[in-house]
């Protein structure tokens, strides 16, 4: 049974570190390390926060070492999905998609490469109060993913989408390269995204902050723009960071899932050898004189050890296949929780299951190869 809670756990283990490398690798569109984020909060109304946010974008794309900056609703790595259809009918299919309000410089914050169609125009961009209802674009630009999921080979220029089931009909002027979305873990959302150009804000509240540095100069500027946007009375910054922070937080979660498993995978593995070898050193014990009546009928060494070894690995199998069945339980929990992404793949159980009995081979093959090299006359009189 040991060995079964051992395999089982131990091959979570390998799917949740292959999991975060995954993850971590993927393609985002931009290098987050020049990318810098700025929530900012206020602890009292302005009837002018549009003119706040005017001030502050061209404040910010004035600093020296900032290449532009743009207002964000959601940030890579962080932000709420909403939903598309091709139709208003309630028969329309939905897709969850990463959606990016912002002005006609959030293209080049992103670093979006164009592969249909045109970028947002400064005259496509609507600015308004959250309390002004029914004034909003009626363009949007779309990532490569998301045409491909909705139009196939088709052209996806001048074609229309709805933003939500009863929300507005808008018109697709631009195809882009995917960039990174809300999410790093769910692929339709990593990959699935609009860009709208609407800046909206609240009385109490500008939008977010999505700042374009030069190569190595985000994490200079990051304690100038805080105190340069701070200055505004009735203001404060919630949080500055680069968007490598976001995405690490985001991560978070299966980041620790991964360490939690290795740490009581390896704590898991030294017991399972040390018992392994144990069980096998106490069974030869029990066994020199079959083992020497074996020798002297005429048994090789090799033959004597391939037996001992032989049973080891038999028990192992049996205590694999205890675990594989194990194994499925314990990754359909942590897929249902959200701690990890991936379904349980056989590659990941066979490579659990070689190491283990890799393992086995070598515990048992030591006492082993002890018993095996004693004389037949000395272990027959043991």
């Amino acid at each position: 049974m040991q060995i079964a809670l051992t395999f089982a756990v131990f091959s979570n283990s390998l799917l949740a570190w292959a999991e975060s490398r995954n993850y971590a690798n993927v393609p985002k569109g931009f290098d987050e390390r020049d990318l810098i984020y700025v929530l900012p909060q206020s602890f009292q109304d302005n009837s002018d926060t549009g003119s706040v946010v005017h001030h502050d974008l061209q404040l910010l794309r004035g600093l020296s070492g900032v290449v532009d900056a743009a207002p964000m609703n959601n940030l890579p790595a962080w932000g709420s999905a909403a939903a598309v259809y091709t139709s208003n009918d309630d028969k329309a299919r939905e897709l969850r998609v990463s959606l990016y309000d912002t002005d006609a410089a959030g293209p080049n914050v992103l670093g979006l490469q164009l592969t249909a169609g045109r970028a947002i125009r400064a005259d496509d961009v609507v600015w308004r109060d959250s309390a002004e209802a029914g004034r909003d674009p009626s363009v949007v630009m779309i990532s490569q993913s998301l045409a491909d999921e909705l139009f196939g080979d088709a052209p996806a220029v001048d074609k229309s989408l709805w933003l939500g089931r009863s929300g507005q009909l808008v018109q697709i002027i631009g195809v882009y390269r995917d960039v990174l979305g809300v999410t790093v873990e769910n692929q339709r959302l990593r990959t699935m995204s609009v860009i709208r150009p609407l800046v909206v804000w609240q009385t109490n509240s500008a939008p977010n902050y999505l700042i374009r540095t030069e190569p190595g100069s985000a994490i200079e500027l990051l304690e100038t723009i805080k105190d340069r946007l701070e200055v505004i009375e009735g203001r404060y910054i919630h949080q500055v960071s680069t968007v490598d922070d976001l995405i690490a937080r985001d991560l978070f979660a299966s980041i620790a899932v991964t360490r939690v498993f290795g740490v009581i995978s390896v704590t898991m593995l030294l017991v399972v050898s040390l018992g392994i070898s144990g069980l096998a050193a106490y069974s030869v014990s029990k066994r020199i004189r079959e083992i020497g009546t074996r020798r002297a009928l005429g048994a090789t060494r090799r033959r004597v050890i391939g037996m001992l070894v032989g049973e080891g690995l038999l028990t192992t199998t049996i205590g694999l296949v205890l675990g594989a069945a194990l194994a499925l339980p314990i990754n359909y929990f942590t897929v249902r929780s959200g701690l990890m992404g991936m379904a349980m793949q056989p590659m990941y159980l066979l490579v659990a299951a070689l190491f283990l009995l890799m393992l086995t081979a070598i515990a048992v093959y030591l006492p082993s190869r002890r018993a095996a090299r004693l004389e037949p006359a000395i272990a027959t009189r043991s």
